[in-house]
């Protein structure tokens, strides 16, 4: 169980030892290096670990004293995340500045979305059924963004963007679903207002519930312009003719 900066470790004896070594770090270390922590003539099963980083992976070994200098060799890893932000929308992963560019794993996060239909979101809330990871950014004036999504390790992932948090599931900025692909996608020139804060999520179906991917955000220097139009009819000259108001 991991609650803010602690952990409970729990594990199964295999014999009579009633006591343990526990040797915890981040994730992918390996014990010995120097780069773990260890804890000794541990007597209590489960364990409770305090003092964990908010966000960060690690991972834990468990290995029995027999006494007398005689143990077993480490069981693990057991890996764990540590709640941090970009758990839900209340504690996004902030967005400070452009280009910006990570790799994750929605592993790392927790299910909090999901849901029925959505307005004006191009990719249904399936989308959302997996494990959901939040981002939020906030522009200091009128711009223009692609979001990038590459190197995912599962199908059925989705893009969205959101106004709110209030919004997430119900009303989409914009969206993307990438269906039975692992294919790199985008949400291109996406105009965002400055002042506004933006969040984005990154979610997939219920299976496979996790992807791993690679997010890039950058600023576009040259915007496509866009153009609105009205036909209007020329009827004071009753013949076929009309103007184009742009």
């Amino acid at each position: 169980m991991v609650s803010d900066d602690t952990v409970e470790v729990s594990w199964t004896a295999i014999g009579s030892e009633d006591t343990w070594n526990i040797i915890y770090g981040p994730e992918g270390f390996t014990p010995g290096d120097g780069s773990g922590t260890e804890v000794n003539g541990v007597t209590d099963n489960p364990h409770e670990i305090p003092g964990l980083t908010p966000g960060e992976n690690y991972d834990v070994y468990v290995q029995a004293d027999c006494g007398g200098g005689d143990t077993s060799a480490n069981a693990g890893p057991a890996n764990f995340h540590v709640p941090g932000p970009g758990e839900d929308c209340g504690d996004p992963i902030e967005i400070t500045a452009l280009p910006y560019n990570t790799t994750d794993d929605t592993t790392y996060y927790g299910d909090n979305y999901g849901g029925g239909t959505a307005v004006d979101c191009d990719t249904p809330n399936y989308y959302l059924n997996g494990n959901d990871v939040v981002y939020s950014y906030t522009p200091a004036d009128d711009t223009s963004v692609d979001i990038n999504i590459s190197e995912l390790t599962g199908t059925y992932s989705g893009l969205f963007v959101y106004a709110s948090c209030d919004d997430i599931g119900v009303e989409c900025v914009a969206s993307y679903g990438n269906g039975s692909s692992t294919a790199d996608f985008s949400i291109e020139e996406l105009m965002l207002t400055g002042g506004e804060t933006y969040y984005i999520v990154i979610s997939t179906w219920a299976a496979p519930q996790t992807v791993g991917y690679t997010l890039d955000i950058i600023e576009n220097t040259c915007i496509n312009p866009t153009a609105n139009y009205n036909v209007v009819s020329d009827c004071d000259s009753c013949t076929d003719q009309f103007y184009v108001e742009v």
